[in-house]
């Protein structure tokens, strides 16, 4: 299943595959409409889930294991003895829920693991697999594959560092946020 920012994306970009040759300026408007609700439900989710979460960081993450990759083996090891500001830890969880979508839907594998830790300064967070694995380049250029980007841009965003690595048996996303 697909959010509604991912099937928003997903219309946008067969819009822009279909945008004709001289394309009139309210062709371009709608795009660039449909790019600005795109950005604006994404900031309002943001908001949303910047709640401070009740309960312990660790059993949210074994919900959200369980309701994203239901029959997939999947370690998870958070070691987060503090709170985190609410932006950094909704868009760790929103980070770990794609990645962990991405294991389900392509990966084609047997086992993950979901590791939290605090260290140095900042949290870090690493999901990854035994699947098939892929190529991070190509797959980011692919209509339809925002996924990716979208993790990025909001790690980024918080003045972290997202590294994606993959190949045949391995697949690696790890973010790193500043806790400040």
């Amino acid at each position: 299943e697909s959010g509604p920012i991912d099937r928003l994306v997903e219309i946008e970009q067969r819009l822009a595959a279909a945008t004709p040759d001289g394309a009139s300026p309210r062709w371009t408007d709608a795009l660039h409409a449909i790019r600005k609700a795109i950005d604006s439900l994404h900031d309002t989710l943001t908001d949303i889930q910047a709640e401070p979460s009740t309960g312990d960081l660790a059993e949210t993450v074994e919900i959200l294991v369980a309701e994203t990759v239901p029959g997939i083996h999947v370690k998870v090891d958070v070691d987060v003895d503090m709170a985190l500001r609410p932006p950094v830890q909704a868009t760790l969880l929103r980070l770990v829920q794609e990645a962990l979508h991405n294991v389900r839907k392509h990966a084609e594998a047997g086992r993950a693991s979901v590791t939290w830790s605090v260290q140095g300064g900042c949290t870090h967070v690493t999901v990854a697999d035994d699947g098939r694995g892929f190529d991070v380049g190509a797959t980011q250029r692919q209509p339809g594959h925002l996924g990716l980007v979208a993790m990025r841009d909001r790690v980024v965003a918080l003045g972290g560092e997202l590294d994606i690595r993959s190949r045949p048996g391995r697949t690696v996303v790890e973010a790193r946020l500043p806790l400040v």
